[in-house]
């Protein structure tokens, strides 16, 4: 029954994987005639209405939440790093983008010590060393690149991070639908205060889109929680690295983008240390 149950992890996390690089490439042509706090906003507020739509006549008690403080904190730390990430999107390719947001699983390593109370050991020090270099490698900081939109990225893996520490933390007395629903609230209710001033009317065409970035972010959201509910994190967490080929189809197709070498290079030393990480987690945990 076990390997039964990891495959059907292992498809929510393929799922997820797709969904995340779909919502990022649709929030790029967004972009293209749409301000970034209209977007992220949409985005937040299509994807919360997603999620009043899927609890329906559980809503009541999924929104009773034991750590509303920590919950709105995650929130807030989801829509800046959604911000920062959309800003990116504006000025990088969307296979770019993605490999650099693979980082977060090293940042969520390093939080975790003072956050967390957790230790690490020589070899997961290694894996987070190879795992910098790898984003260093794609940034390419010496061409003058990550003085400017290349921290945007790395800024919203940060943010990611703690948004996953404070998710770790609030999963000890909330359930995962109490979290999903709250994911986007923050997000939602501030920048209804401050979309307005540069607010486009999108056409319908745009609406559609508006619509399809919020439905898509909260479905693969849900994926995510799925593939970890029924599967050991360990065995499903590779293969969100599959995103980094939709990612890729997405752009060239898209935006007629290809990631050259070295981001390849880059990329691949992000998604070893990545592993390496996780299989010292899985193997401290055994």
């Amino acid at each position: 029954m076990k390997p039964r149950r990891d495959l059907h992890g292992v498809l929510w996390m393929l799922a997820a994987a797709l969904l995340f690089s779909a919502a990022d490439s649709s929030v790029k042509v967004a972009t293209q005639n749409l301000p970034t706090l209209e977007i992220v906003w949409a985005r937040l507020a299509f994807h919360f209405l997603f999620m009043l739509v899927l609890l329906n006549c559980r809503l009541r008690v999924a929104s009773a939440s034991g750590a509303l403080l920590l919950q709105l904190t995650r929130s807030a730390l989801l829509a800046l790093a959604t911000i920062l990430l959309t800003l990116g999107l504006r000025a990088m390719p969307v296979a770019d983008i993605t490999a650099v947001m693979f980082v977060t699983p090293l940042f969520v390593s390093i939080f975790s010590i003072p956050l967390l109370g957790e230790r690490m050991g020589a070899r997961h020090w290694m894996g987070l060393a190879a795992g910098f270099c790898g984003a260093l490698i794609i940034l390419r900081p010496g061409f003058g690149i990550l003085q400017s939109v290349a921290v945007l990225p790395l800024s919203a893996s940060c943010c990611y991070a703690l948004y996953q520490i404070c998710t770790r933390k609030v999963a000890a007395v909330d359930t995962a639908m109490t979290s999903l629903l709250w994911t986007p609230v923050i997000g939602f209710v501030v920048l209804s205060f401050f979309v307005y001033p540069d607010w486009v009317t999108p056409d319908a065409a745009g609406w559609g889109l508006l619509v399809a970035i919020g439905t898509i972010s909260g479905t693969s959201q849900y994926c995510l929680i799925r593939a970890v509910q029924v599967a050991p994190v360990s065995a499903v967490a590779p293969y969100l690295y599959s995103g980094l080929i939709w990612a890729t189809a997405f752009g060239y197709m898209l935006f007629d983008e290809f990631p050259d070498a070295w981001t390849f290079v880059g990329a691949g030393l992000i998604v070893i240390a990545g592993l390496i990480i996780l299989h010292r987690g899985s193997v401290g945990r055994a």
